[in-house]
Order: C-alpha cells, then structure tokens, then sequence
C-alpha cells in the first residue's frame, strides 16, 4: 500500500480544509455588508419594515452562529485528519522522527483549540453581540484577544502542515532517484558490473 501517498492525500485535505475555513469565516460577514448595501428587490420592503441596525444585527448573528458550527465541525474533521496521518506516518512509511513528532504536535494543537480556545471565543463572541459596536468592553478586548490567537496558531498550523507535505514529497523524490540508479545499475545491459 502507498502510505506516503495517503499521507500526502491527508494533508492536501487538512490544508486545503483550512484554507476554504479562513475564507468562510469572513466571506459571510462581507455577503451580510453586501446584502445589506444593496438588497434584492424582494427584500427590500421586508428588510425596510424591520429596519436596517435590527437585520443587520440578526444577520451577523446568523453568520456568526454559522461560523462557530463551522469551526466546531471542522476542528474534529482535523482532529481524525490528524490521527490517520499519525498512523499512515508511523505504521506505513520511513518518515523521520521529526515529521511525526511535528504530525504529532498539529493533533495536540487541534485538540487544544477544539477544547479551550474555540469555548472562549464563542462564549465572549455571544457576549457581544448585543453590545453595540461603539462601546469599548473588556469583553470585547477578550473576544479579540482569543480571536487573534486562534488566528493565529491557524495559520502557523496550517504552515507547518504544509511544510511536512514538503518534507513528504521531497522524500518521495529522493527515495525515487535512488531507487532509478538502483535499477539503472542491476539493468541486463550492465552484466559487467553484476560480477
């Protein structure tokens, strides 16, 4: 069986996965700045009645509310990404000690985001919606200050993810050369060397 192949199959899913994850989590927000800017005309007298601050407060709950399923889903997505990885590495390859030990430390770091980091930011981003956004609040400064460092062990994660794929292909081609040589040497046409 490909190993290699597989594993290299898992991270281009995790990272490609993680990518599509940082698009979603804004893209809705700009769709509710863009509907609201400019509204279909079915909408329009419906979005009028109710008026403009209420919809666009429900809306960006709707988004927001979407976004924490979103990342709760695709956290334990990583989180099996991450241990299948983990076994193709270590049962059906030569990886080196150190692409495991990194393999090891994405499921590690997953894991914790999934269980103390994403509470945090959805418990703090529930707090302050019905805040107004004029309003300076030590509960919005926590809410970003979680914000910013699932955002930013995302995106190192993400990087570090497709730095051992680099190391897996890399490997790969290596190991490929060598086997060519190999070959090249035991070909028919070398009897000489075969002595």
């Amino acid at each position: 069986m490909h190993f290699r192949r597989i594993a290299c199959l898992l991270l281009g899913a995790w990272i490609a996965g993680s990518l599509f994850m940082m698009w979603v989590a804004t893209e809705g927000f700009h769709t509710v700045d863009r509907v609201m800017a400019k509204p279909a005309s079915p909408a329009t007298k419906n979005l009028d009645a109710a008026g403009k601050e209420r919809n666009l407060a429900l809306l960006r709950h709707l988004v927001s509310e979407q976004n924490r399923g979103y990342f709760e889903a695709w956290e334990r997505v990583q989180l099996v990404l991450g241990l299948l990885l983990l076994l193709a590495l270590f049962f059906g390859t030569d990886a080196r000690p150190a692409v495991l030990l990194f393999t090891l430390l994405l499921v590690v770091t997953v894991a914790l985001l999934h269980w103390l980091i994403t509470p945090q930011v959805n418990h703090y981003g529930r707090a302050i919606e019905s805040l107004p956004a004029t309003v300076d609040s030590p509960l919005r400064n926590r809410f970003w200050a979680f914000h910013t460092t699932y955002a930013t062990i995302d995106v190192i994660k993400t990087a570090v993810a497709g730095l051992i794929a680099i190391s897996l292909v890399r490997r790969r081609r290596h190991a490929g050369l060598a086997a060519d040589e190999l070959d090249a040497v035991d070909d028919a046409d070398h009897r000489h060397i075969d002595r």
